[in-house]
């Protein structure tokens, strides 16, 4: 699963609660609905290990808030032989004209409704523990890590049109084709961590 389109997935979905008056029944058609519908089966889980482990779980923090303040029902459901319908196919139109959009827009993830915090003693084993306390301590900014990564990023977007996410710089560095011995290199060549140039 793509987290990226993961990601964008749960915030549609978002959008589309909020947009909806609450005591309306709500019913939402995507063909990668996994990303939303996993909610039904994991939340709990989820929760009470504080949402430790969760790629990107702030979307998935509103969106679950969003629905528990809900009173009309919400189903998430695949695109059937309704698919044809206008509204299918303006959503359809929408989402290509967005593609191609230079504009961005901003979505708000924090909620007035109330969000479960902390993790729950019973359910949290030790590795889980140690991920979360990983997690809360960021590692120092290297400004010339930074400045490698944007390089990249005008690189690619100069020549492909698009300027991936530093996130997915660093999964590609990681991709098993790569041997390691490339891997450590391009690794050390984002971080300005070879012994040439400037290191000297």
């Amino acid at each position: 699963m793509n987290p990226l389109r993961s990601s964008a997935e749960v915030v549609a979905a978002l959008v589309a609660v909020r947009s909806t008056p609450a005591n309306v029944p709500l019913r939402i058609m995507s063909k990668g609905i996994a990303a939303v519908s996993a909610i039904s089966t994991h939340l709990h889980k989820w929760e009470d290990n504080r949402w430790i482990g969760v790629p990107n779980p702030a979307p998935l923090t509103a969106l679950a808030a969003e629905l528990r303040a809900r009173q009309g029902t919400t189903v998430f459901a695949p695109p059937s032989k309704e698919s044809s319908l206008p509204s299918c196919r303006s959503a359809s139109t929408a989402a290509k004209l967005a593609l191609e959009t230079n504009t961005a827009a901003d979505i708000l993830l924090a909620t007035t409704h109330e969000q479960l915090r902390g993790a729950k003693l019973s359910t949290l084993t030790q590795a889980l523990a140690y991920q979360g306390i990983r997690a809360l301590q960021r590692a120092p900014t290297r400004l010339t890590t930074e400045a490698n990564v944007a390089l990249t990023q005008d690189f690619l977007k100069d020549h492909s049109g698009h300027a991936p996410v530093p996130s997915k710089i660093w999964e590609s560095i990681r991709h098993n084709n790569i041997t390691s011995t490339i891997k450590s290199w391009l690794w050390k060549s984002v971080h300005g961590a070879h012994r040439i140039g400037s290191y000297w």
